[in-house]
């Protein structure tokens, strides 16, 4: 069965994302997310890759 959930119009995102790299970058990575706002959006996005670093994996450069 689906989860249902409920869409409010955020008037502060800082609120939700305190901060965009860290929380709302990771937060729109996620397919689940990504797609959820494709399609609230009636746009097509894809994500391309994700950063290594995004993931909170070290570099080992």
């Amino acid at each position: 069965m689906d989860k249902l959930g409920k869409m409010i119009r955020i008037t502060d995102l800082r609120s939700v994302w305190p901060h965009e790299a860290n929380d709302f970058t990771k937060w729109l990575a996620q397919e689940e997310n990504l797609t959820l706002l494709s399609d609230v959006k009636a746009i097509g996005v894809e994500l391309s890759f994700v950063d290594k670093g995004l993931l909170g994996t070290k570099s080992k450069d």
